[in-house]
């Protein structure tokens, strides 16, 4: 019964099979052998049945052959297509008068796939059309090529080259594809090529589905040359992180057309290379949109053009910063951005150029920022014609607009922003060309630079329109060679520099000259004001430069009127005839070579130079030369490159300040005051303190090969300071010395008569003397180390409050008082003080035991004269050592002795032992006994053999 129900079952489902109707059920039709044939003739197909509407169709056999269509071919439908090997090509053998189509109708994602081999439609010598209308995909895959030529044509939804391998696809001789949205190169690690080549040849995308993106995940290429054509609706160059794009338009003729943005360099990488006379369009333009991306374009040739209707950003856009862009410009390559007709632009063909205009009712920008760089060997032109509008910005750090010729207002009205480090760098520049124009310029924080001429106002022969340049604060407008203003034109100087190339560049047509503040700059030599139209414009005839005006003259400046230094900046180069100058307050630089600042012969300023309150003098080299003296008096300030004083620096006040990079004396330095350059006393240089002066040090890297004496003052390092061996001399008497970086003494500290205090950390090193003489009295309140000799002479005393180590020895008969820590040596040492010693409450003696040679295994601290005892002896074990019973240690030697330590501090020993310090204050020396319980055991044991011996000889 079981068996029969199955059977019944099996031949409901056979019938129900047999009962659907023939065109409902898909097949595989396959093309039977390499050889040419008809697309209807049954036996060309290995089921002996032409493909139907219900069937898949595969291409799958190895070799070259063609597969033909005429008249009774007609128009075909089948499910799918694919190719996977062999060479083939679709041709039509009549000539129809309309096109032959064969429609896919799978609207999945394997409507048409070329997953090898090569598929050609169209053979040369043969004129029918072919059009292949694929409802769904179209993949290009796995090495396979496609080559669509000869006014046959692919209708798709979408179309993708390199998704799961590498594809080709390869349009030429007026072949034609109509795909929706568009992938060439989809897949990470894949590449898709697509070459659009010849008049005639299409691809047209231009829907709003069709998005074309080359490089999407994967490596894409595409390449229009010799006058082929692609229209997208918009375009996109290396979409996603890890992706590149690569697209070069190449050729008159050869062009890409996008309705809505390009993006070079979404969130990866992009190249567009226009050339030889191709062109690209578009609405907007972005390149390096997104942070991670770059973007790369480069127009050269002449007629090589990108034509933008509205914006054009670089490294981002107004809300955010992207990546890395550039655009390059040259041999008569352009880029027109705005809503206005580039057909206008009257330039010679090889002429570069960036031109951006707006009719009325368009608007269009450009704007560079985050390091983009755009390059052009030629024109750039913002508001070209009349009635028209150009606007750029340009912002951020190293991003760059560079051409040869720059008109902001050509014939209509342009705007450029320089911001936030941006740089604008050309040849010639010219704001408010002609007469219906208008040109404004604000540099905001950016650098303009004009290497030749800059006019205003006008061209370099006629007046103009109406021009406008300002100048902000942190801003740099440079100007080779020539300024001309005509009558229309303004230039404000309100925070910023102008910097100018030449001595007298100011050509007056009749403009303005705003100037409320900022620095005005010539890199010239100069007289002021003779003969000199600019610094008059600017300073008028008696220039007075109060707060926050500059004048800078890099080369030599030469006064033949009364200049003021009224609270503003003065800097030169050097300096004739001094005696113009007027210094009441404010800065004066002196910024060229080897300046002789003061001195009895050759100076600037004579054998003397006061600079006083309110008062900065900047010297970038200079001297103080023999015979010369220069004061810096309570609030004056003197800043230096470098400063070699030969003469006297004489600081006057607390508030005198000398600040730089380095002061090398051979002089005299002294008075009152702070040193901010790193001293380099030489052998013959001194530096005085006197009595009730202060100097104060905070530079790194001071040296002293010379001599620093302290009477009665302070001197104060807050960073490094080496005494230099042999000529090093570093003298105080009741005097306060400040070592807040350290002293490295190679040479010789001597402290005599009165009381001395040190701070900061000493190291006294081999060649090193510490000298406290005379009845003089000195306190350490830091570190020492001494490897060197510290000599208290009879009648001086010492105190260390600090901790002290070192192998050097203390010499002299005078007193040591230790009131920190002492650790002789740096192993263990014998260390020796000539004098009297008192150990203080606070002190810590601290013994080292290696072994049981003095000096060599174990610490010993030893006094000729007097040694009083207190605080804390402490004694250590050193690299594993264990004493052994009977092991002595003899760590003290003293002429006479007074006192004891408050505290002894003893290592735990192994083996029953204990230390034995019944010596400790008679010899100087501790030792190594039985504890007594081992002591009580020994005599047990000696009691009971003399027993057991007594019992034996009764026996």
């Amino acid at each position: 019964m079981h068996g029969t129900r199955q059977a019944i079952r099996l031949l409901f489902l056979v019938a129900a099979v047999l009962l659907v109707p023939e065109a409902s059920r898909a097949a595989d039709d396959t093309w039977a052998s390499p050889a040419d044939g008809f697309f209807h003739i049954d036996g060309n197909w290995t089921d002996n049945s032409a493909p139907t509407a219900a069937d898949t169709v595969e291409f799958d056999v190895a070799g070259t052959y063609q597969v033909w269509w005429d008249s009774i071919t007609g128009n075909r439908t089948t499910q799918s297509m694919g190719l996977t090997e062999g060479d083939v090509t679709f041709r039509i053998t009549d000539s129809p008068s309309s096109p032959y189509t064969w429609t896919i109708t799978d609207g999945g994602s394997a409507g048409a796939a070329i997953t090898g081999g090569t598929l050609t439609l169209g053979l040369a010598g043969y004129t029918g059309t072919l059009v292949l209308d694929i409802d769904g995909a179209l993949k290009v895959d796995d090495d396979g090529t496609l080559d669509v030529r000869l006014g046959n044509e692919i209708h798709s939804h979408t179309t993708t080259v390199g998704s799961e391998g590498d594809g080709m696809l390869v349009i030429r001789s007026a072949g034609r594809i109509y795909p929706g949205r568009s992938y060439v190169g989809y897949s990470a690690g894949h590449t898709g090529t697509v070459k659009v080549t010849g008049a005639g040849s299409i691809w047209d995308t231009a829907h709003p589905s069709g998005h074309l993106y080359v490089g999407y995940h994967g490596e894409g290429t595409l390449t229009i040359e010799d006058g082929g054509s692609v229209s997208t609706w918009d375009g996109q160059i290396g979409d996603q992180t890890g992706s590149s794009g690569d697209v070069a338009v190449v050729g008159e003729n050869s062009s890409w057309f996008n309705r809505q943005r390009l993006i070079v360099g979404g969130y990866g990488e992009g190249t567009l290379t226009v050339t030889d006379g191709g062109s690209v369009s578009c609405d907007g333009g972005l390149v390096a949109s997104c942070g991670s991306s770059s973007g790369d374009v480069d127009i050269t040739g002449e007629g090589s053009s990108w034509r933008i209707n509205r914006d054009l950003w670089l490294g981002g856009d107004f809300v955010a910063d992207g990546g890395d862009a550039s655009l390059t410009l040259s041999a008569g390559g352009r880029v027109y951005v705005g809503g206005f007709d580039w057909r206008t632009v009257a330039l010679d063909e090889s002429d570069s150029a960036v031109v951006l205009s707006n009719a009325p009712g368009a608007w269009g920008e450009l704007l560079l920022r985050n390091g983009a760089t755009l390059n052009s060997d030629g024109y750039c032109y913002l508001g070209y014609n009349a009635d028209e509008t150009g606007t750029a910005t340009v912002t951020g750090a190293d991003t760059l607009l560079t051409n040869v010729f720059l008109s902001v207002g050509h014939h209509g009205e342009g705007t450029l922003t320089v911001t936030g480090g941006g740089r604008v760098p050309n040849v010639h520049g010219y704001v408010g060309y002609d007469g219906v124009s208008t040109g404004t310029v604000n540099v905001d924080g950016g650098t303009w630079t004009n290497s030749d001429d800059l006019s205003i106002g006008g061209s370099d022969i006629d007046p103009g329109g109406t021009g406008t340049v300002a100048v902000l604060p942190d801003a740099l407008l440079e100007i080779g060679q020539v300024l001309r203003i005509w009558p229309d034109g303004t230039l404000t100087l309100a925070g910023g520099t102008v910097r100018f190339g030449a001595a007298d560049p100011l050509d007056d047509q009749g403009g303005t000259i705003n100037y409320t503040f900022g620095t005005v700059e010539f890199d010239a030599d100069v007289t002021i004001p003779a003969g000199s139209h600019t610094v008059n414009a600017f300073f008028g005839p008696a220039p007075t430069l109060t707060p926050l005006q500059g004048l800078t003259v890099t080369g030599q400046a030469t006064l033949m009127t009364p200049v003021t230094l009224d609270g503003g900046t003065l800097s030169v180069g050097s300096l004739v005839y001094p005696s113009f100058l007027t210094f009441n307050t404010g800065t004066f630089n002196l910024t060229g070579p080897a300046v002789t600042v003061v001195g009895s012969s050759g100076s600037t300023f004579g054998p003397s130079l006061s600079i006083g309150p309110g008062q900065v003098l900047g010297i970038t080299d200079g001297t103080v030369g023999d015979g010369g003296t220069l004061r810096v008096q309570d609030g004056g300030q003197v800043n230096v490159g470098s400063l070699a004083n030969g003469g006297r620096i004489v600081m006057d006040g607390v508030t005198s300040y000398l600040g730089g990079t380095a002061l090398t004396n051979t002089g005299l330095l002294t008075g009152t005051g702070h040193v901010n350059a790193a001293l380099q006393n030489e052998a013959d240089g001194r530096v005085e303190v006197g009595s009730g002066q202060h100097l104060l040090f905070t530079a790194a890297g001071n040296t002293n090969a010379g001599t620093i004496q302290v009477i009665g003052g302070g001197a104060e390092f807050t960073q490094d300071l080496t005494n230099a061996a042999s000529t090093g001399l570093i003298a105080a008497r009741d005097a306060t010395l400040c070592f807040g970086g350290g002293l490295v003494n190679d040479g010789s500290v001597a402290m005599t008569f009165g009381a001395t205090d040190l701070f900061g950390d000493i190291s006294n090193t081999a060649s090193g003397l510490v000298v406290v003489s005379g009845g003089g009295n000195a306190a350490f309140y830091d570190d020492l180390v001494n490897d060197g000799e510290v000599r208290i002479s009879a009648g001086s005393n010492a105190v260390f409050y600090g901790e002290v180590s070192g192998e050097g020895d203390f010499t002299g008969s005078g007193t040591v008082y230790l009131e920190g820590d002492l650790r002789p040596g740096h192993s263990p040492a014998e260390v020796d003080f000539g004098g009297d010693v008192v150990l203080g409450p606070q002190a810590a003696l601290e013994i080292e035991l290696a072994g049981t040679a003095p000096g060599t295994e174990h610490d010993v601290f030893d006094v000729g004269g007097s040694l009083t005892l207190g605080g804390l002896l402490n004694v250590l074990l050193l690299d594993g050592y264990s004493p052994v019973l009977g092991d002595k240690f003899d760590v003290l030697d003293w002429g006479t002795l007074a006192g004891e330590f408050d505290t002894v501090n003893l290592p735990d020993l192994a083996g029953g032992l204990t230390w034995d310090t019944s010596g400790l204050y008679d010899a100087g020396g501790i030792s190594v006994t039985p504890e007594p319980a081992t002591l009580a055991l020994l005599a047990i044991g000696g009691f009971s053999l003399v027993a057991c011996r007594r019992r034996k000889r009764s026996a």
